[in-house]
């Protein structure tokens, strides 16, 4: 019985392990390989679609055992499967041009191109750099933030950014003040719309950086949400501040850790944050020192 050599069968391995489908195309298997190169287009459009949902501990991890157990099955066992069904065709004549490995891979290429527009994957990590957001987020977590889509962020979203003097630099801050909105700081309690934003005593925590021992707050905002601040003082010009009217379009920002934060009440050196400049909201911390903080939903 006449075999198909080793190195076209190696071939036929290394264009699955590039796309699954490739390798068995080259061998002549034509079904299974457009089978296969449908699955793994079909999959990668899932993929992207399901990271349009906010993330949650159980969709982050489903996803991520998706990725370790069965993607490199797939992409191996494609790859083997390639190899043996080489080895085992003698000859090979020349394909028509539309069967052959490279007008397939050039589908493939296209099809890959077109799923990454159809369904872009949403999500992206970021690392946190500073205690500006503590005690929420501190320095060295890693978080996923989900891409902005056409929506105005609300207040209390925790968001990504860029500001126009600094576009190539991000920062994480909260939103507290959207286009319209009247901001200000009275002795250190947020003022929004005349109204002050109720805050509940939570205790004392530690911020790194910061003095041993600081007060930590359980702010909520009138339209509901709610999250954790800490205070040192309550006297000093970011304690008592103008009154801020919010330009349409523009979103006033404030960092969690309160008395160490910059932020939209400096306007000179920071100011308000165009919507336009939002990368997108964060939603989870995917690994911290403190391993009882990892998958916990960012409020």
């Amino acid at each position: 019985m006449n075999r198909g050599s080793w190195s076209r069968a190696i071939w036929s391995g290394f264009l699955s392990l590039l796309s699954p489908g490739l390798g068995q195309v080259h061998a002549r298997a034509w079904r299974l390989g457009y089978a296969l190169v449908g699955l793994n287009v079909v999959g990668g459009l899932v993929f992207g679609w399901l990271t349009l949902l906010r993330p949650t501990p159980g969709l982050l991890v489903g996803l991520l055992a998706g990725t370790v157990l069965f993607l490199p099955s797939v992409y191996i066992g494609s790859a083997v499967d390639a190899i043996l069904r080489t080895r085992r065709t003698g000859e090979f004549s020349r394909p028509p041009w539309w069967r052959s490995t490279w007008f397939v891979a050039l589908i493939v290429v296209a099809l890959d191109l077109g799923s990454r527009v159809v369904a872009p994957v949403h999500w992206r990590t970021f690392s946190i750099p500073s205690g500006s957001n503590s005690p929420t987020l501190v320095t060295g977590d890693k978080v996923i933030v989900r891409l902005a889509q056409d929506d105005m962020p609300k207040r209390g979203y925790m968001i990504v950014f860029s500001l126009p003097r600094s576009p190539d630099l991000y920062y994480v801050r909260r939103v507290v003040g959207v286009g319209g909105d009247h901001v200000q700081m009275r002795h250190g309690q947020l003022v929004l719309n005349g109204a002050p934003v109720a805050r509940a005593e939570a205790g004392q925590g530690v911020v790194v950086g910061d003095t041993p021992s600081v007060r930590r707050f359980r702010e909520t905002l009138p339209d509901g949400p709610g999250y954790f601040i800490t205070k040192m003082i309550d006297d000093g010009p970011q304690n008592d501040t103008a009154e801020y009217v919010v330009p349409e379009g523009n979103l006033f920002t404030l960092g969690d850790n309160r008395d160490n934060s910059l932020d939209s009440r400096m306007q000179d050196r920071f100011g308000y944050v165009p919507a336009a400049n939002v990368m997108g909201r964060v939603e989870m911390i995917v690994w911290a020192a403190d391993r009882s903080r990892i998958l916990g939903l960012v409020e």
